[in-house]
């Protein structure tokens, strides 16, 4: 079994970064925060043109709008060093490992390290519709609703993913993933160390799941959310209760939602200040996160950074933190 890397605390530098420039309403920047070790919040791109953003660990990658792919912060996995070329992604999802990147015909490319396969034994063709990864493996789905998988199989997180047609999203944890079936129950197998298999929520109402190490997160077609798995950090318990809430992307052992006016929610795991140091603010279009790190998308003014980065700035003012005004950072 691979025993994901440990992040040392003692190495990092929390940062918050907000770029601003004079760009037009509509514009997309990304913006930041969590760990800094690898300047993967401190070195996020300039510019306006983004459209989704993610992360392998340490290092962060977003798609433009003209189709293209940028790479920034450490390249321990060689994602920046393997990044893909051309101008025709149109969506990007990050795992410890590496990147997989979908192109406009429905083709797959993953780039970083090929760990378990994940890079070899991906899927040749076009046609595909969804990307996704988990700690160790990458699950795609076709447009038939049919869901291929790949990677690392100790808890058969491959060989027993569901086969068959009509799913309509998956998601890959810790060893085990997630499904969504035609009618709106939930499915999940491999690793059920703490019942992120076993105890799936009831219903049929579900329209996103999302995963993270050992818990599994749904969104429900009114947009409550539903949590289930490992409760360490208060992954379950504190997750926000109500409806609205349109978008799931947990990082590591920490929850993010963007309720309905896009404002960002975090619960869970707060190392690197994952949970304080989430922007406030509305206007978010777009979440995306690696390890230790999480992003935003946003086309509005800058927004107000949460408490947790105004009281870093002031303990590293003389220069580990950087708060350079850009307008907000763009998966």
């Amino acid at each position: 079994m691979n025993i994901k890397p440990t992040l040392n605390s003692s190495l990092s530098v929390l940062s918050l970064v907000l770029l601003t420039s004079q760009v037009p309403s509509n514009a997309q920047q990304i913006l930041g925060w969590g760990d800094n070790s690898f300047h993967e919040v401190s070195a996020i791109p300039t510019g306006s043109d983004y459209i989704d953003v993610t992360a392998s660990l340490g290092a962060g990658v977003a798609l433009r709008s003209n189709g293209s792919l940028v790479a920034w912060g450490d390249d321990l996995y060689n994602v920046k060093a393997n990044l893909p070329s051309g101008n025709d992604f149109v969506s990007i999802f990050g795992d410890i490992y590496n990147c997989v990147a979908l192109t406009t015909n429905g083709s797959i490319k993953v780039f970083g390290t090929n760990q378990d396969g994940m890079i070899s034994n991906a899927p040749t063709g076009t046609g595909f519709t969804f990307i996704t990864a988990g700690s160790n493996d990458i699950y795609a789905l076709r447009a038939d609703g049919s869901i291929a998988a790949w990677g690392d199989n100790t808890y058969h997180e491959v060989s027993n993913a569901p086969t068959g047609t009509g799913y309509l999203g998956v998601a890959g944890g810790y060893f085990y993933g997630l499904a969504i079936k035609s009618d709106g129950s939930l499915t999940g197998w491999g690793f059920d160390g703490y019942g992120q298999v076993s105890n799936i929520p009831t219903g049929h109402d579900f329209i996103a799941v999302a995963a993270n190490d050992n818990t599994g997160y749904a969104l429900t077609s009114d947009g409550h959310i539903d949590v289930w798995g490992q409760n360490t950090y208060g992954e379950v318990t504190d997750a926000p209760t109500g409806g609205g809430f349109k978008e799931l992307l947990p990082a590591g052992s920490t929850g993010y939602a963007l309720a309905a006016n896009g404002s960002v929610v975090a619960w869970g795991d707060n190392s690197y200040d994952k949970v304080s140091g989430a922007p406030s603010g509305s206007g978010y279009t777009d979440l995306g996160s690696g390890r230790a790190s999480a992003y935003v998308l946003t086309n509005v003014s800058t927004p107000e950074p949460g408490p947790g980065a105004w009281a870093f700035a002031a303990s590293v003012f003389s220069g580990a933190f950087s708060f350079v005004r850009r307008r907000r950072l763009n998966k």
